[in-house]
């Protein structure tokens, strides 16, 4: 995460694949030590809601397309010559 940190921490998004549940967080983590300060850009947490909407909506894009998935068919091959 080092390197992740130091090359998109301003809009780094951390995901955490495989659960039934979307889990984003921005790349800087909960970032107590800037809390009352001003100085925390919400930059990272939006990208981190988008990338949960974004999650969110594949999701249900891909549960359509499985569920109206097309039936395996089988083709006939004619030779007419």
């Amino acid at each position: 995460m080092t390197a992740f940190k130091t090359l998109c921490f301003e809009n780094g998004v951390n995901y955490t694949a495989g659960l039934p549940i979307i889990r984003t967080s921005p790349a800087h983590g909960t970032a107590y030590e800037l809390v009352g300060t001003e100085a925390a850009s919400p930059e990272s947490f939006r990208q981190a809601l988008y990338m949960a909407c974004d999650i969110a909506a594949n999701r249900k894009q891909f549960r359509l397309l499985k569920v109206n998935a097309m039936k395996d068919v089988e083709l006939k091959v004619t030779n007419e010559e």
